[in-house]
């Protein structure tokens, strides 16, 4: 068992997990950098009374998803042309994407601690508004896991639609609507919202005002491994395309 461990731990792609790893480190920074500006050139006027970093809390998702996306229209094109197959790739990526997720999450959750340190030395609430797992910027246990659920199915569905767009464009595009699945089933997961179809997840939570957690995990745990499945269906017997001058 051993032997396996150490195995699978010597097919982790650390030559582009590396780069790819540090260029989300650099963005979150940036994203940071951003976010305290805003907040602290609105002390010119006011102040606030709800956390900016839960409000725009879904942006970093998309970028999850050009990651996934950049890795089977990019990556594995390159890794087939080398003579590796296409099995050993999506083996790879599979290994890749919890580890990427996982860091992600990480530096997500973090960014509520710094917020913290700025809404506190300006005696600021730091509220939750919008619709979360969580609903105070202090649960980060709920924050850390509905960061790392939506980076999980966000960056593969990304590497779905990422393969699906190197076969031909409207297979590219059938993979954008298909999307819309996991990633909407995730949002409701999390957020506990469904809009004028409330009902639905009334007869879930049985009055008790949310979805319970394992539910929730549970059905973006599903979706990981519905697009995964479907994924691998993509890359599979994905053709390589000729280069052109």
């Amino acid at each position: 068992m051993k032997a396996g461990i150490v195995e699978i731990a010597g097919m982790f792609p650390r030559r582009f997990a590396g780069d790819l790893l540090a260029l989300t480190a650099l963005c979150w920074a940036g994203f940071v950098i951003v976010v305290a500006g805003i907040e602290i050139s609105v002390t010119i006027w006011g102040s606030f009374d709800q956390s900016l970093w839960a409000e725009l809390a879904q942006i970093p998702s998309w970028f999850v998803a050009f990651i996934g996306g950049y890795i089977t229209y990019t990556l594995l094109p390159m890794y087939v042309a080398n003579g590796r197959t296409r099995r050993e790739f999506a083996f790879r990526a599979a290994l890749f994407l919890p580890v990427y997720a996982l860091f992600s999450a990480v530096l997500m959750t973090s960014g509520f601690l710094l917020e913290r340190v700025l809404f506190s030395y300006n005696d600021w609430p730091q509220t939750i508004r919008s619709q979360h797992l969580y609903t105070s910027a202090t649960e980060y246990g709920l924050i850390f896991t509905e960061f790392l659920m939506v980076y999980l199915v966000w960056g593969a569905t990304g590497s779905l639609v990422g393969a699906a767009w190197y076969r031909s464009t409207g297979a590219g595009v059938g993979a954008l609507f298909l999307a819309a699945v996991p990633l909407g089933v995730t949002s409701v997961a999390m957020t506990a919202e469904l809009g004028p179809f409330d009902w639905v997840l009334d007869s879930i939570r049985r009055g008790q005002g949310e979805l319970p957690l394992a539910v929730s995990v549970l059905a973006c745990l599903a979706m990981l491994a519905g697009v995964l499945a479907v994924t691998w269906l993509a890359v599979r017997d994905i053709p390589l395309k000729a280069k052109t001058n």
